[in-house]
């Protein structure tokens, strides 16, 4: 599994990857991390014409580039759809891996022709039956599995024990030295048969 983080540092090591959006440096990007492109829908921040410039722009990084996500909106499964509809053919035709954002309730509808998908929408619901129920369904595809917001140890083992390709987190920006040998640590983490019903206690990260 990857970790993705969203805040660019110099001192980042070369096994955690980037997750871009346009208003952010690239330089992890340029040094060789793998990324994903984030549409900015979440922060409220998605702006067509500066994504698809974006995208453009980085055409020539796109050998580590794991994914770009299609537009979506949050807790909103049918108008995400649509969404998906409108923008992925254009992401695709710039030579880009596609995924779409599952929102609450996606468990209900078929998943589209897509690369990837990325588990957004509520907290409560991306912990729920619902979204395994999506991951299952991606795996049984072949395709990429990605959840968002994972800044905690028990996070990260809930990703692992679903099999989940990567993950993306904020705690590194609000204490690199502090965070970021925690995340390199529940990273590395062996997923044994008794971690299953015995906590080992860390703290989470700073910030």
């Amino acid at each position: 599994m990857i970790y993705l983080s969203g805040s660019p540092n110099n001192k980042t090591p070369k096994n955690i990857g980037f997750m871009a959006t346009p208003t952010v440096g690239t330089n992890l990007i340029k040094k060789g991390h793998k990324w994903v492109v984030d549409n900015g829908a979440f922060t409220g921040s998605f702006d067509e014409k500066k994504y698809f410039a974006f995208l453009e722009k980085m055409v020539e990084y796109q050998g580590n580039c794991l994914f770009a996500t299609c537009p979506d909106i949050l807790c909103k499964p049918i108008e995400t759809m649509n969404l998906y509809e409108k923008y992925s053919d254009r992401i695709k035709q710039l030579g880009y891996k596609v995924a779409f954002v599952c929102q609450d309730g996606q468990e209900n509808y078929q998943l589209p022709d897509c690369d990837a998908i990325f588990i957004g929408g509520s907290t409560e619901w991306k912990l729920s039956k619902g979204a395994d129920a999506c991951i299952k369904q991606a795996k049984e595809l072949g395709l990429w599995v990605h959840i968002g917001r994972v800044n905690t140890r028990s996070r990260i083992r809930h990703c692992k024990l679903r099999g989940v390709d990567s993950v993306d987190g904020t705690c590194i920006a609000f204490g690199f030295d502090a965070n970021m040998p925690k995340i390199i640590r529940w990273m590395k983490e062996r997923m044994l048969f008794d971690d299953l019903y015995n906590h080992v206690s860390d703290s989470d990260c700073i910030g």
